[in-house]
């Protein structure tokens, strides 16, 4: 038994035993915590809910909920939810929660089971959401590099391994990933892209042949110098300095390109491109 499932319990039987025993509990506890009624409508929540998501009990029970879950969880987590109202079964998923404090989503361990009268009969639900942002991080990262060393050790041409490191970057640390290669003449192109999402892939692909990468543009320059830089908040000036127009200015907008990493790809001890990471507004900067 996991230390969530057995918080679980012990939540499920103060309940059961006396409503004053069970808030004192749930406020001690180090998880979130909320319970649900018999129809599913939420009717507690604890401090700690309220200082990380910024929610009173009023709010969250509204549709201000849905905001504090990563949208890309979502359907998984309703899906799911529903599967465990129709059967009284536990519910048991991964997710990310958006801290209130800096707008960060955090991934939590969330558990819920039915309490249940000592008729049988359902009561309500109580719930937990433990954070465990650490250890899915240092997996992500393990699984990261394995799958990298991969892709190397079958590389068949070069177009096709940068291709494949994007997309592995995409679906694991970031929501873009981008590689740019210099070519002889010290012109910069992107050679690769990817993102989860296919309608802002395609738009961001159209704009890539649209408009090739500026001389000046911020990326080439740090190619050129050899630096890395990690960008928190990606601002206009940025995208001004990196765009031809206002036509492919407002392409980069919609973009939703909110934190950036530049790394520089050397091969050979030659500055060959460099490597970057971007994340949206509704991911961790």
């Amino acid at each position: 038994m996991t230390s969530n499932d057995e918080a679980l319990a012990d939540l499920r039987h103060a309940l059961a035993a006396s409503e004053d025993r069970y808030r004192r509990l749930a406020e001690a506890m180090p998880q979130l915590v909320w319970t649900l009624d018999r129809e599913g409508r939420l009717d507690f929540v604890n401090q700690r809910w309220v200082a990380y998501s910024g929610l009173t009990l009023e709010e969250s029970a509204s549709e201000r909920r849905g905001e504090v879950l990563h949208p890309g969880d979502r359907p998984e987590m309703m899906r799911r939810w529903r599967e465990a109202q129709a059967t009284l079964g536990p519910f048991e998923v991964y997710g990310r929660i958006r801290r209130a404090a800096d707008g960060a989503y955090r991934w939590f361990h969330i558990s819920a089971a039915p309490a249940l009268e000592e008729n049988g009969e359902l009561a309500g639900w109580v719930a937990t959401a433990s954070d465990v942002e650490d250890r899915i991080r240092a997996e992500t990262s393990l699984t990261l590099l394995a799958d990298v060393s991969d892709v190397l050790a079958r590389a068949v041409d070069e177009q096709r391994m940068f291709q494949e490191v994007a997309q592995l970057a995409a679906r694991t640390i970031a929501d873009w990933c981008a590689v740019y290669l210099r070519g002889e003449a010290g012109d910069v192109r992107i050679a690769a892209l990817a993102h989860a999402d296919p309608e802002k892939l395609a738009r961001a692909v159209d704009a890539v042949r649209r408009y090739p990468v500026r001389a000046d543009d911020p990326v080439a320059q740090l190619i050129e110098a050899g630096r890395s830089v990690l960008d928190p908040h990606v601002g206009k000036d940025v995208l001004r300095a990196s765009t031809y127009d206002e036509r492919h200015f407002a392409l980069a907008t919609q973009l939703d390109l909110a934190s950036a990493i530049v790394v520089p790809l050397v091969i050979r001890e030659e500055r060959a491109g460099a490597l970057v990471f971007v994340r949206g507004s509704e991911s961790r900067p």
